[in-house]
C-alpha cells in the first residue's frame, strides 16, 4: 500500500468505500443490506454505532472508576 498523500482521488475513495463496507460488515450489517442503502443510511448506522460504542465505553469508564473509589 502506498502512502496516503501520494494516492490519486480515486484511489482515496475506493479505499474509503471499501473501509466503510468493511465496518458495516464488523458490526454485523448483511452484504445484501449494504448493497441496498443509501448513502445517508450508512451514514446513520455508522453515527448510531459509534454513539453506542462511545456510550458503552463511558458507562465501563464510570465503572472503573466508581470500582477504584
Amino acid at each position: 500500500i502506498r502512502r496516503v498523500d501520494t494516492q490519486s482521488p480515486q484511489e482515496k475513495m475506493t479505499y474509503a468505500y471499501w473501509m466503510t463496507v468493511l465496518q458495516l460488515l464488523e458490526i454485523g450489517v448483511s452484504w445484501d443490506a449494504i448493497d441496498k442503502l443509501s448513502e445517508n443510511e450508512v451514514s446513520v448506522i455508522l453515527g448510531v454505532h459509534s454513539a453506542i460504542s462511545e456510550y458503552r465505553s463511558e458507562v465501563e469508564a464510570s465503572a472503573r472508576a466508581m470500582n477504584k473509589i
